[in-house]
């Protein structure tokens, strides 16, 4: 049986699985991550310690050949991954990557010290190597954090989920929004199902807001608990089948409503889109938005002459971003994109979750006419933010939102 159990529901506990793609083999690594502990260096060993002293079950993986590689890759990820910074020259180095090294364990359920220890572990290993950590619950890459691995342990897992916890859609039966990643916490994973791409976002924050609750409370929570939540008031856990490892996964609705239905749900959903979103659109002003575009477009030329190659900039830690309105025969929303490759048009990699723009996922790669792009933003790796000039307009509208608005929203 594997970690994750198979034929029926997983219990509620805490379950990680990470792996390290490293460019190179490390005897002391490959001994140290088999059967002889006491070869790793003492920092990670230290760290091994800690995680089997919270866990369970514990085991340690390590492999220098290729086919074993791809087994255990298959063990440690059940989904394709995904990761919103992910640049073709970080598939080619988990592709030319020569050793995995891979801990999965289970502890206690509402207890997010496992997912800590074993955070520890990988990211001193990440940082020894030079590799990439490969996150299965959350089926993601995570690279470096700013300051490097180890200045990145001082970030609280609690505190930031959005680090440690990923969200996905699928058109199904409407659209299927689900979380990733809280089973690291020992809580389940959370779902619902909406009947409109038009309500992804908001469904998105609701999924969010659950999740926060579920981690900064800790605790363990069950099948028809009621939780409150800022802006959301109260919902409630329904019974629900995780699609990809068994369970446990439970769904989420306003509190009294039918989980057959969800229509007092859908209701919230569709006025929370209405309000949050609405504040934004009114708060613009179109001289305002006409001269921020008109400053964006007489200053690209000059943006891209400082960055010619999109690619070499994103390695370099430089993130180059585009807005665009989407449909572009049509605009009815404004999109950020990455991205790809300069030209006209432009190839960019649409970077964010479409609301109301027909035909266009996350994700999508796209070639936009110079003309229709109306901002460009520059983000260096000490944070500083170049441009914006639109963007800086939204987020200024972005704050006569409701004071009451999901915290977690992204």
């Amino acid at each position: 049986m594997g970690i994750w159990g198979i034929g029926r529901p997983a219990p509620l506990l805490a379950r990680v699985a990470f792996v390290v793609e490293a460019p190179t083999v490390d005897a002391r690594l490959l001994a140290g991550f088999g059967n002889d502990r006491k070869v790793l260096p003492s920092a990670l060993y230290d760290a091994l310690l800690r995680v089997e002293e919270l866990a369970t079950t514990c085991a340690t993986r390590a492999t220098g050949e290729r086919r074993a590689k791809r087994a255990l890759a298959r063990e440690v990820v059940k989904l394709q991954l995904h990761s919103r910074d992910f640049t073709p020259e970080h598939t080619r180095q988990l592709d030319a990557a020569q050793a995995s090294y891979a801990v999965m364990a289970t502890g206690a359920p509402g207890d997010a010290r496992l997912l800590i220890a074993a955070r520890e572990l990988v990211w001193r290993v990440a940082e020894q190597t030079g590799g990439l950590v490969v996150d299965g619950p959350a089926a993601t890459v995570w690279l470096p954090p700013p300051g490097g691995w180890l200045a990145g342990l001082e970030l609280s897992v609690t505190e930031e989920i959005n680090s440690q916890v990923t969200y996905r859609a699928a058109s199904r039966a409407g659209v299927w929004m689900r979380s990733l990643g809280l089973c690291k916490y020992g809580q389940p994973e959370v779902q619902i199902t909406v009947p409109t791409d038009r309500l992804m976002a908001v469904a998105g924050m609701l999924i969010e807001s659950v999740a926060a609750r579920l981690v900064r409370v800790g605790g363990t929570v069950a099948v028809g608990d009621t939780l409150s939540l800022p802006y959301w008031g109260e919902v409630t856990l329904t019974a629900s089948r995780d699609r990809h490892y068994g369970g446990p996964c439970y769904g989420v609705m306003v509190a009294g409503d039918d989980s057959r239905g969800l229509t007092r749900t859908v209701e919230r959903l569709v006025a929370a889109n209405a309000e949050l979103y609405h504040a934004r659109s009114v708060a613009l002003d179109p001289e305002l938005q006409a001269e921020a575009i008109r400053q964006a477009q007489a200053t690209l030329d000059d943006m891209i002459a400082r960055y010619p190659d999109a690619e070499a900039a994103e390695l370099q830690g430089v993130r180059l971003r585009l807005m665009a309105g989407f449909p572009l025969e049509a605009p009815c929303e404004y999109l950020e994109v990455r991205v790809l490759a300069w030209g006209d048009p432009v190839v960019a990699l649409v970077d964010c979750q479409p609301m109301h723009a027909p035909g266009v996922i996350f994700g999508q790669v796209v070639g936009l006419p110079r003309a229709c792009l109306i901002d460009w933003k520059v983000g260096l790796p000490d944070g500083t933010i170049e441009g914006n000039f639109v963007g800086a307009l939204l987020e200024r509208a972005d704050e006569v939102a409701p004071a009451t608005g999901p915290e977690t929203a992204r």
